[in-house]
């Protein structure tokens, strides 16, 4: 792009002088006293092209004559000695702000320049004067923004006069993309001054990306990644093979494999058979691909052929590798008589039959079958499982984690070391998990008569049946930490039973039931339900919240710590609320009801004489029509109270009268209906309407 040329004028300046006087070498006067004038004129330059409010500086000479009008701007002359070369006249003009709008157009480009920030032209004298001659002409370039002040000249005056002068650094004026350097040129009178607009080229197009060769079709044998093979005999071994492709832009390619020189009793879990020593695999059957050797070979070396086709033409390629095979595990039958056989150190699988036999397993991983007779079964090292079969046996699991099926027959099972499941099957089972986290299998009624211990470890019980878990028996000194009841009740047999969880954690179990006979039943330290059933049973709830249900029989009941709600049912009974805000109802008979701990609340039921002792703490009997002739006594509390249910008037106004012995004062209010006595706890009865009768003592309210 062509530079373009802007004609400027020059326009209202000032010119400022400094303290003392002097004259430079263009005859040029200072004065030091403020506010003197320029006594030469100068002529104003023409424009070609118009700017609106732009401001550039003005040569001034002696021999210009005097201006008539103000002009803008601030021109700042230094003077010097006559014999130094003239110094710098600066000249302080608004920045120039240009906005282009079309270089190349006919007509020439408008732009326009506006006052943002300073910019100073700065004017050097280019050379000495000579006599009568006006000096050169002098540059200009821009520097700082100007203070808008004006320049006063005279017609007539023959120097120039100037205050306050200094030199100015020049600078360049920058626009949006191009760089303006602002160089009019002072010319004399009747030139035209010029400023010349260099535009920043316009940058080179980029250009355009050369498209990406289009590879050629290449058919490429694929490559085989294989890890070495070992396994023992009868034993499935994995094989570790990889293909990759190395084709070039082939879309419809397909990799197969085909492993040569493989013996006709060896198989693999996948591919196909081409029954000449040979299989052949596609990509996906790689995945997870296996083989099982034969017995009686210890090695084999197999030729691997990987071929990429693309269904007209194929590409291969191949490798070899061993399989090394240690000797297996043996299947062996031992006779009907009674046998003692130790097995190899392989994964062995051993059916003793019948007979009373002895078999042990060795170092492997050995599957023992006792089957018909009493057998003895040993697992050894390894992990083993076991099968007693008919008959009592007794199978050791040894080291390792072990699995010990009893099957039927009254059996003992001894898991060792390691974490062991035992199942006992039918029969009087004795179970024993010993060291390890072991799990005890139990189903049902088949394991009533299991005996459990589960030894060092977290043991547990779980039910593996569809009904509920049945114990005949369970102490609390059988190591056994948790039994999980899969959601169904633990229940007892129909005679007697002794149940004793408090040192076990109990799991999805429903209820608990003594079913009948007399049962001693010992609940966690969770919330339980116990029912005693039929039969005189004792109940005993731990810790937790308990709800104990006697049922028929005369039952004892112990709520023991937390808030319990004990009910004896039919029969005699006796409930214990101990610990905690207890409920004791009697129910039907003769019950005796010891609150203990606590906030208690008795009920003695619809049986005749019943007995009911609040002890400590603020206790409640609940005394109504039908009960009979019972006795409260309230105990250490400090406010024991009788509360009568279906009554609903004072005494001696209702359908009850009362009887207190002893000097004792009362408050009666009838409106809240509670009769409260004042000097010590009361002594006396209450006779309701059907002629039930309640004898109390201590008693501190009657409520109604």
């Amino acid at each position: 792009m062509a530079n373009n040329a802007y004609n400027v004028w020059t326009n209202n300046h000032t010119l400022i002088g400094g303290n003392g006087e002097g004259f430079d070498a263009h005859g040029n006067k200072v004065l030091g006293e403020p506010q003197e004038h320029l006594s030469s004129s100068a002529e104003v330059t023409s424009v070609k092209h118009h700017f609106t409010n732009v401001h550039y500086g003005q040569h001034v000479t002696p021999h210009h004559k005097g201006a008539n009008e103000p002009r803008g701007g601030i021109i700042e002359y230094t003077p010097t000695d006559d014999s130094a070369i003239p110094p710098a006249l600066t000249i302080v003009i608004p920045d120039l702000e240009i906005t282009e709008t079309d270089y190349h157009s006919p007509s020439p480009p408008k732009a326009h320049v506006a006052a943002e920030t300073a910019d100073t032209l700065a004017v050097q004298s280019a050379a000495e004067p000579t006599a009568n001659e006006p000096p050169p002409s002098d540059r200009a370039s821009p520097l700082n923004k100007p203070d808008e002040e004006t320049l006063a000249q005279e017609d007539g005056e023959q120097s120039n006069t100037i205050l306050n002068a200094a030199v100015v650094e020049p600078s360049t004026a920058e626009t949006d993309d191009d760089a303006v350097p602002l160089s009019p040129d002072y010319l004399e009178e009747g030139n035209d001054e010029t400023l010349e607009l260099q535009p920043e080229p316009e940058p080179e197009p980029e250009p355009e990306p050369e498209p990406e060769p289009v590879p050629e079709p290449e058919l490429l044998a694929p490559a085989i990644l294989i890890e070495a093979m070992s396994g023992k005999e009868s034993d499935a071994i994995p094989v570790v093979l990889t293909l990759s492709s190395n084709s070039i832009a082939i879309p419809d390619e397909t990799l197969s494999v085909t492993i040569f020189n493989v013996p006709t009793d060896a198989i693999f879990s996948a591919g196909t058979n081409n029954n000449n020593g040979s299989w052949t695999f596609t990509q996906a059957e790689l995945d997870g691909l296996t083989i099982t050797p034969p017995i009686g070979i210890e090695s084999y070396d197999f030729t691997i052929v990987a071929t990429a086709s693309n269904g007209i033409d194929s590409e291969s390629t191949s490798t070899n590798v061993s399989l090394d095979v240690t000797a297996g595990g043996e299947v062996v039958n031992l006779t009907p008589n009674n046998d003692n056989y130790t097995s190899t150190d392989y994964s062995d699988t051993i059916h003793a039959q019948g007979g009373k036999d002895r078999v042990y397993g060795g170092s492997g991983d050995d599957t023992i079958y006792g089957e018909g007779g009493n057998d003895k079964l040993y697992g050894e090292i390894g992990t083993d499982i076991l099968y007693g079969g008919a008959g009592a046996d007794r199978l050791y699991g040894g080291e390792g984690n072990d699995t010990l099926y009893g099957d039927s027959g009254n059996d003992k099972l001894y898991g060792g070391a390691g974490n062991d499941i035992l199942s006992g099957g039918t029969g009087n089972d004795k179970l024993y998990g010993q060291a390890g986290d072991d799990i005890f299998l139990a189903d049902g009624q088949n394991d009533a008569n299991t005996t459990y211990s589960g030894g060092s470890g977290y043991d547990t019980i779980l039910n593996n049946g569809d009904g509920d878990l049945v114990f005949k028996n369970f102490n609390n000194n059988t190591s056994v930490e948790e039994i999980d009841a899969g959601g169904h009740d633990i229940t007892g047999t129909s005679g007697k039973n002794s149940l004793d969880f408090s040192n076990t954690t109990l799991t999805n179990v429903g209820d608990i039931h003594g079913e009948g006979g007399k049962d001693t039943i010992r609940g966690s330290a969770s919330d339980d339900t116990i029912y005693g059933d039929g039969g005189d049973d004792r109940l005993y709830g731990n810790d937790g919240m308990d709800m104990l249900f006697g049922g028929s029989g005369k039952d004892r009941l112990y709520g023991d710590d937390g808030d319990d709600q004990l009910e004896g049912g039919a029969g005699a009974d006796r409930l214990y609320g101990g610990d905690g805000d207890d409920r004791l109802e009697g129910g039907a008979g003769a019950d005796r009801l010891y609150g203990g701990d606590g906030n208690d609340v008795l009920v003695g039921g619809s049986g005749n004489n019943d007995r009911a002792y609040g002890q400590d703490g603020d206790d409640t009997f609940i005394f109504s029509t039908g009960d009979g002739n019972d006795r409260f006594e309230g105990g250490e509390g400090w406010t024991d109270k009788v509360q009568l249910t279906g009554v609903n008037e004072g005494p001696g106004e209702g359908s009850w009268t009362l009887n207190v012995s002893g000097n004792n004062s009362a408050i009666i209010d009838t409106e809240h209906r509670t009769i409260t006595f004042e000097n010590e706890d009361a002594n006396g009865s209450i006779t309701l309407e059907d002629g039930s009768t309640l004898s109390f003592k201590d008693i501190d309210r009657i409520e109604w």
